[in-house]
């Protein structure tokens, strides 16, 4: 006998896919990626459903339905679209929050940029500010803020 043959490692028997462990491991990887995959998708929804049901999401969409020139903009029905949650401008923290909300009427869509705050976490929140941007718009109008609601709801002391 000769020396190679006593190092020699065993033959194993291939199949059409190749060798048995370049299978198992193209199967533990697809397996591994659909997993990752999976999860990003169940987080992106999660991310969203926690958008959709916080207060200042319906509260900007019934401000949204409610004023005429975006209205009449878009005709109604005035429906949401899905948020884009890998968007850089959707944040949410304790007490502040900004998010996209793109809106489709019969004739055409945009975008409600909403920013919504509140005093402490078991305070409501409270919209601050809304603006609208249609595509074909270079920038954003603003079309309800708060803050001016406030002063001119004020009675103002005559004397």
């Amino acid at each position: 006998m000769s020396s190679n043959n006593k190092n020699s490692l065993p033959k194993m028997n291939r199949s059409r896919w190749g060798h048995p462990l370049v299978l198992f491991a193209s199967v533990i990887g697809l397996a591994g990626s659909s997993a990752v995959y999976y999860a990003q998708i169940r987080a992106r929804q999660k991310a969203r459903n926690l958008f959709l049901q916080t207060s200042f999401y319906q509260e900007a969409l019934e401000l949204t339905r409610g004023y005429k020139p975006i209205v009449d903009k878009l005709i109604e029905p005035i429906e949401p679209l899905l948020v884009d949650t890998t968007s850089k401008f959707n944040t949410l923290s304790p007490l502040g929050a900004q998010v996209e909300i793109p809106v489709r009427g019969a004739e055409r869509s945009g975008i409600i940029y909403c920013y919504a705050t509140r005093e402490s976490v078991d305070d409501e929140w409270h919209v601050d500010k809304l603006e609208f941007k249609t595509g074909n718009q270079p920038q954003s109008f603003l079309f309800y803020d708060r803050d001016l609601r406030k002063t001119s709801s004020t009675p103002s002391s005559t004397k």
